[in-house]
């Protein structure tokens, strides 16, 4: 099984999707962009790639741009698995302070446990993960 060229973690069979040549395009376009010299190349290579969905909604988010520049990041960390969302980790039924298991608590009335809230917004979630990577 191959890797993602974006984050490089291994693809599995769920959370992917193959990138015809159009999107090929709109990678190669913000791998220009981003100055990613070595997604540039590996990009100009191939007329289709398959990638994990959550890297290719990162990858050609052109706000994904200014945080870059912000860190003051090279080219050659891009691709990194820091730059990249972390796709393994389940935001609707993990907590994403402590990891474990969440139980859904909002039909019972009667329940102690505090309200659980769903980490929906990708910007979000990102920022969250870079805090916790830096760890």
């Amino acid at each position: 099984m191959s890797d993602c060229f974006i984050c490089k973690k291994p693809l599995g069979k769920n959370e992917t999707r193959t990138v015809k040549a159009k999107g090929v395009k709109t990678l190669l376009d913000r791998a220009v962009a981003k100055n990613d010299e070595v997604n540039e190349q590996f990009l100009r290579t191939v007329s289709e790639v398959t990638v994990h969905n959550k890297c290719y909604c990162y990858y050609v988010d052109n706000r994904t741009d200014n945080v870059v520049r912000r860190r003051g990041s090279s080219s050659s960390n891009l691709s990194s698995v820091s730059e990249a969302p972390e796709p393994d980790f389940d935001f609707v039924n993990n907590c994403f302070i402590c990891a474990k298991a969440v139980q859904d608590s909002s039909n019972s009335r009667t329940s102690r446990q505090p309200r659980v809230c769903i980490v929906r917004n990708e910007s979000t979630k990102k920022s969250i993960m870079d805090v916790i990577n830096r760890r």
